[in-house]
């Protein structure tokens, strides 16, 4: 992402939870003038620190300010996030539609057991960190049928 679309993301948040600058500046110990040169793309993307800062008062993960800026890719992260225990549940609700930690499990469970179908059921299926799209997975799921027509079962 760019500085000026980051920015331009920066304002929609603060502007939607109908904060001013200076209200942010208070509520996060960044500086309104700071505020003001990222939302202009002037600063470039902000460090992860300011991003962990600006997150609680714009009611968003710090997770989501880190992929949006560039910090982490959504693989990368969605993987360390897969292969550990942690939940962050604003993130996972906010990026890729869970809204329960149960619904996360039950993926991280599709994931280990190998399922391609279930796997591919799922709204979130990743590739080289791109996160595919209803269409996609469909594209995934005909062509193996076409590969495998043996396997593959009525429905």
């Amino acid at each position: 992402m760019e500085p000026l679309e980051f920015g331009q993301f920066l304002r929609s948040l603060r502007e939607g939870k109908k904060l001013t600058m200076r209200k942010l500046d208070n509520l996060s110990g960044v500086s309104h003038s700071y505020i003001s040169q990222i939302e202009r793309g002037e600063r470039g993307i902000p460090s992860p620190d300011i991003l962990n800062k600006l997150a609680g008062p714009l009611g968003v993960s710090p997770a989501v300010f880190m992929v949006k800026a560039g910090h982490v890719s959504y693989g990368d992260w969605f993987t360390n996030k897969v292969n550990s225990d942690e939940y962050d549940e604003m993130f996972m609700h906010e990026m890729f539609g869970f809204s329960t930690n149960q619904e996360y499990e039950d993926f991280k469970n599709d994931i280990k057991n190998g399922e391609l179908k279930s796997y591919l059921s799922r709204k979130i299926v990743l590739y080289n960190g791109f996160l595919l799209t209803d269409q996609d997975r469909q594209r995934v799921l005909d062509m193996l049928k076409a590969l495998f027509p043996d396997y593959a079962t009525k429905e």
